[in-house]
């Protein structure tokens, strides 16, 4: 059994009539992308932890974000989310995809060391990352830490090392990597309004 209660979104920042939002729970379990398998779209060689091929993306825009605003989106806007080797690990990552447009999102391994976000600016165990999973996420076979209910959560940017690895962080608030195809971990979304 779990409590169904509203999404509560929290400010992380805000340019030119628009506000960025982060919920303040994980709100679901669910995998980055089902397999390891290397792939191929039109012709291109697309990697298991590609984010705009990803499982994860499709479930945003798609299933989470007609469930959790069927009754008004109207303030959402589309944002174009910056998913270059730069927002990642290394400035160089072979794994690194185009950019998307959506109308929810993850955060990128650099968007969880900016300071300007409200996170610390170093990599390591740190409250300013830390999330707890709601009792839905925990239903939802979600893994947690049973002290304090942390859960680990995947951010958009894929690991630079292996191609079936993507950056996610875990309950102590530190960035690490792991495989595409783990169900335990949790999404923790964004979104865009119109002010």
């Amino acid at each position: 059994w779990f409590k169904c209660e509203p999404i509560e979104w929290k400010i992380i920042g805000s340019s030119g009539g628009t506000l960025s939002l982060m919920s303040t729970l994980l709100l679901d379990a669910h995998n980055y992308y089902n397999n390891y398998d290397e792939r191929k779209i039109n012709d291109k060689i697309v990697y298991a932890n590609n984010y705009e091929n990803s499982d994860i993306r499709k479930w945003l825009n798609e299933t989470f974000y007609e469930t959790a605003f069927a009754l008004s989106n109207d303030c959402i806007t589309s944002t174009l989310v910056n998913n270059s080797a730069e927002t990642s690990d290394v400035s160089n990552n072979k794994y690194a995809c185009e950019d998307t447009n959506d109308n929810v999102y993850l955060l990128s391994y650099k968007d969880y060391l900016n300071s300007s976000l409200g996170f610390e600016k170093l990599n390591g165990i740190s409250s300013s990352r830390e999330c707890k999973t709601s009792d839905y996420t925990r239903a939802r076979g979600a893994w947690c830490n049973i002290n304090n209910y942390n859960g680990s959560y995947w951010t958009r940017s894929a690991s630079s090392e292996f191609s079936y690895c993507a950056w996610n962080v875990n309950t102590g608030g530190y960035l690490s990597t792991y495989a595409v195809d783990g169900n335990d971990h949790c999404v923790r979304p964004c979104i865009s309004i119109l002010i």
